[in-house]
């Protein structure tokens, strides 16, 4: 799921609100679910465009993980 505020570079709108979906996700379904591989992705895809590889990196690999099981 793309939010608007990610599509008009509103990162910082943008953020809490995957990180809302990324804990309500893993509160909901359980911490390797596959459904939470896309949203660890879309954090992740959101860190990357403003340049903070350091916290996407992480979030690139646990989907990454729940992918590959």
């Amino acid at each position: 799921m793309r939010l608007n505020c990610y599509a008009e570079a509103q990162y910082a709108k943008a953020e809490p609100l995957y990180g809302r979906a990324l804990a309500i996700r893993e509160k909901a379904l359980g911490p390797g679910h596959t459904d939470l591989a896309q949203s660890h992705s879309n954090l992740a895809v959101l860190y990357q465009a403003q340049g903070q590889y350091a916290k996407a990196e992480p979030l690139k690999t646990r989907a990454s993980a729940i992918r590959a099981n």
